[in-house]
């Protein structure tokens, strides 16, 4: 680890190529890790909002993809030609496959063609290693630097950016304070790391100082409970890749640099909660004194360590390096005190004394009767059924978010599984999940081998940092659906991949003419396809910001509609415009009493449906519908068949109780009153045995206020009920 010679003069004569390529490349990846943090990490959602701007970075990845097969012909030409870079692209083959049968086809075809710009983002992470190693490294700490800084800017009182402190939380670019924990973490690593391998560049290990307090800080200041559970793990694992002397002079850095954390955390805390209130000019001045000065504290320290102690220290202990039982000795003590940690948080949270208070409260409150953990593992429970129903395959990108209101068995509202691995599973099914635990256990494995010989670079360690922090929290959230997060992991994926040189008798593709120029032609021919596509896309947002712009200065009904069709012959598969469409047709409607802007509505509503059977929306769309058409038999009928599917969204016993009771007081026949009559115990008898089995199971996170009948559905229950009981 750190022969930086070595790795070097391996690949020296390699993948140059044309001489601008490499600096083609690093400008690309340093424009995307520097702008795309700021558009909300590019979180992965159908609200338009998002979809936005991930439509402008499929674009952007576009010409990504195409320079990711110019380098493939690259490796070819120099005869570095892995099967993993032919496997890479098979990731989103897992997830095309399901788009034919997808819950929601326009979530299942976005997340095909964001993975197929992550796997250039693969290619192209190896192909900067090789070339630009170093580079990659100064622009990922930069970029670092900058989520990091914008984060305190708003903690210490600026409102530029929506949610940047959310609920009291640190959440920086994000605006989810549990991922931008595990980046903050991620990031102080990383720094950490590099103060242990540039121990002789000071005009390097300074600047890098400088970060490690305000990434730590923030890293607290997220109150994230699944990052601090993570944090001791990771640890563990890198520090069982480094040597003994490596491994005391990386622990040192770090507990320094708590030190100086913590001695200022409850300030910066309070601090920070302050302004989020009422902003003072001089509490944010003294906020950010406290920060600098502790920065500083850390830059003195590792000056002078660097200086007088470091290489004494490290002539004293490097014998010990010879000794393997040397390098599992503090693993084994992070182990140690993980378990008695463990056991503290558990059983005595009281005994955390010396933990600041604000997080001695958010450590003792992790146990298994917590909310969030008893949402996770109803979560996890739920996903059962979907994948039930989509074993093989998947259901598509988005399923999770699409499919979860028919397939929750608990009052909850998330739109994310909290798992990545789950999240696979879902989409892609058994066959998309193999692909992808195949090829990143590959890489790993490889990794692991080459790194157990300390030969890996600067920039592949880094890598393997960032890539191990996101995939052990990944077991708790949902941090790969923001493409930012996703395209970082891929790029640190390639850099680690580039240090791993296997034997070509073994590894190296014994490939025939005709399969590589199949994989290029697909690749390029995938390139204009995702450049077509995003451009389309792109047309139908500006359509819809269109008709959201005439709506709103009231013009013409025949315009708007023209733009609406025009945005969903761009986009005929997003929800989100059908219900704009049904929307506006009823707006017509309640000016002008015309039905046949109903009968547009339902006509609208109805192709919906048929390409997502699953969306809640559209059934409540429905039935507000007939209601305005006054037809409670349809009312009815729809409600009947939305409680089947959605069986704890409590409106629709609502509508299908009141609107069996319209039918039963228009009725003169009794037959019919008393079948309308039955309809409404029927409806409450459900009702009543989900409420009772929700109740039975103590479910935190069950809110069974949200679960109760509303006073007209429960009077008309109680007047049918008595009338039936007088007679």
């Amino acid at each position: 680890m750190g022969n930086k010679r070595k790795i070097k003069t391996t690949n020296s004569n390699t993948l140059t190529g044309s001489s601008s390529l490499p600096n083609i490349v690093v400008l690309l990846v340093a424009a995307f890790l520097l702008i795309a943090p700021y558009a909300q990490g590019l979180f992965v959602s159908v609200v338009p909002n998002f979809e936005e701007k991930l439509n402008i970075f499929i674009l952007f990845g576009s010409f990504l993809v195409f320079i990711g097969a110019i380098i493939v012909y690259q490796y070819h030409k120099d005869h570095q030609l892995h099967f993993i870079h032919y496997a890479i692209w098979l990731i989103p083959l897992g997830y095309l496959i399901p788009v034919f049968t997808a819950v929601s086809p326009h979530s299942a075809l976005k997340a095909v063609l964001l993975n197929v710009v992550y796997a250039a983002f693969f290619v192209v992470g190896s192909y900067i290693e090789k070339n630009k190693g170093n580079w990659f490294i100064a622009v990922f700490l930069i970029s670092g630097a900058s989520i990091v800084f914008f984060g305190f800017a708003h903690w210490f009182g600026l409102k530029y950016y929506n949610h940047a402190v959310l609920q009291g939380r640190f959440s920086s670019v994000f605006q989810y304070a549990n991922t931008y924990a595990i980046f903050a973490l991620a990031v102080s690593l990383c720094c950490i790391y590099l103060l242990v391998m540039h121990r002789h560049r000071w005009y390097i290990a300074l600047p890098i100082a400088f970060l490690v307090v305000p990434a730590q800080l923030s890293f607290f200041l997220s109150s994230s409970r699944g990052a601090l559970i993570a944090f001791p793990l990771i640890l563990l694992i890198i520090g069982l890749f480094l040597s003994f002397s490596r491994q005391i002079v990386f622990g040192t850095y770090l507990l320094v640099g708590l030190f100086f954390t913590l001695i200022i955390y409850s300030e910066i805390r309070s601090i920070g909660l302050e302004l989020q209130d009422t902003f003072l000019p001089e509490k944010s001045l003294g906020g950010w004194s406290l920060l600098i000065f502790a920065s500083l504290g850390l830059v003195g320290f590792v000056y002078l360590f660097q200086k007088f102690a470091v290489d004494y220290l490290i002539r004293k202990i490097n014998f010990l390096d010879q000794f393997q039982f040397c390098r599992f000795l503090i693993p084994l003590i992070v182990l140690i005190v993980m378990i008695l940690t463990s056991i503290m948080i558990l059983y005595f949270p009281d005994r955390l004394t010396w933990l600041p208070s604000a997080i001695r409260e958010r450590v003792g409150s992790i146990n298994f009767e917590q909310t969030s953990v008893i949402e996770r593992f109803a979560f996890y429970r739920d996903s059962l059924g979907l994948f039930k129903d989509y074993p093989f395959f998947g259901a598509g990108g988005g399923a999770w978010s699409s499919a979860f209101e028919a397939y929750k068995t608990s009052l909850y509202t998330s739109r994310e599984s909290h798992n990545f691995y789950v999240q696979i599973l879902l989409e892609t099914g058994l066959f998309g999940t193999f692909i992808l635990l195949f090829v990143f256990g590959f890489i790993l494995v490889c990794f692991i081998r080459k790194a157990s010989n300390h030969e890996i670079s600067n920039a592949g360690f880094i890598g393997f940092i960032v890539v191990i922090s996101i995939f052990i929290h990944n077991f708790l959230d949902f941090n790969m659906s923001f493409a930012y997060i996703s395209c970082l992991v891929y790029l640190c994926l390639g850099c680690m991949f580039a240090n791993v040189q296997p034997d070509s008798r073994n590894f190296v593709l014994k490939q025939t003419r005709w399969i590589f120029r199949t994989v290029m032609t697909l690749l390029i021919l995938t390139a204009f396809a995702i450049g077509f596509t995003s451009i389309r896309f792109i047309q139908s947002n500006n359509a819809i910001r269109a008709v959201q712009q005439e709506i709103a200065g009231q013009a013409r009904y025949e315009v708007i509609v023209q733009q609406l069709d025009r945005a969903i012959n761009a986009q005929p598969f997003f929800p989100y415009y059908y219900h704009v469409k049904v929307n506006l047709y009823k707006q017509i409607y309640n000016q002008t009493l015309d039905s046949k802007y109903l009968d547009l509505a339902i006509d609208t509503n109805d192709k919906l449906l048929r390409i997502e059977p699953l969306n809640l929306q559209a059934y409540h769309d429905q039935i507000q519908i007939y209601q305005l058409k006054e037809d409670p038999l349809s009312v009815m009928n729809i409600s009947s068949k939305a409680i089947s599917l959605f069986p704890l969204e409590i409106n629709f016993y609502n509508h299908a109780i009141i609107s069996a009771y319209q039918l039963y007081m228009r009725s003169t026949e009794d037959q019919n009153k008393i079948e309308y009559r039955n309809y409404i115990f029927n409806y409450y008898s459900i009702y009543e045995s989900k409420y009772d089995k929700l109740s039975r199971e103590n479910d935190n996170q069950s809110n069974l206020s949200s679960f109760k009948l509303s006073s007209d559905a429960k009077e008309i229950v109680e007047k049918v009920l008595n009338s039936q009981t007088s007679k």
